[in-house]
């Protein structure tokens, strides 16, 4: 996956997603922001921030997208884990998802008619994650529930959740290698059971990343 679309303006990665060697949460500014000029401390940043890229910058299948900080969605590289019971065995089952975090002040983004199409497009569900905490949503595009249309449903950030990358790599299946760094940081590959990887940021040890 290579594009040529290029960050520009936009810096909304760095207020919607948590920065856990800066102690950043969720929805707060960077206080490495600058207008215009982008991230202060660029060439020193922190290695999560290195690592890290959204889907409208590297991913063809985003090439339909706005911007993100015009469409106010940042969509995930990483997957998260969802739990689905099923209605009739009552049977539970982990799944992998698409994330999308969205801006908090725009929460009918989603409903767009671009990001729709997105959705409509995946093999996979989509969680909605409107901050580290607070609840949000799951779309659930044709290819999982055979509707002509993207259903949705709200969703709970259950206690007994997967939270660490290890218990997320668990119940999905895959597997993570590790590589130490400075500070206790290091990059930790998931690499998922149809050999789709991915890299982040996370502490040395890996249990205790609770991103």
């Amino acid at each position: 996956m290579s594009t040529k679309r290029k960050c520009g303006e936009c810096q909304l990665c760095c207020r919607l997603l948590p920065t856990e060697e800066i102690a950043k949460p969720a929805n707060e500014r960077c206080p490495h922001q600058k207008s215009y000029c982008g991230c202060a401390i660029y060439p020193r940043r922190p290695l999560s921030c290195q690592l890290w890229s959204c889907r409208w910058l590297i991913d063809d299948d985003t090439a339909d997208q706005p911007r993100p900080d015009r469409s106010h969605i940042v969509i995930d590289m990483m997957p998260d884990v969802l739990r689905m019971t099923n209605s009739e065995t009552s049977e539970e089952q982990h799944v992998p998802a698409i994330v999308a975090w969205v801006d908090p002040k725009y929460p009918d983004a989603v409903k767009s008619e671009a990001f729709v199409r997105y959705v409509k497009r995946q093999k996979v569900m989509v969680l909605i994650r409107y901050g580290s905490t607070e609840n949000g949503g799951v779309l659930f595009p044709p290819a999982v529930t055979g509707l002509d249309k993207v259903a949705w449903k709200e969703s709970k950030l259950g206690s007994d959740m997967p939270k660490t990358l290890r218990e997320k790599a668990e119940a999905l299946g895959a597997t993570l290698s590790e590589r130490p760094g400075f500070y206790n940081y290091g990059a930790v590959t998931m690499t998922m059971p149809d050999g789709k990887t991915h890299t982040i940021a996370a502490t040395t040890i890996v249990a205790d990343d609770k991103r």
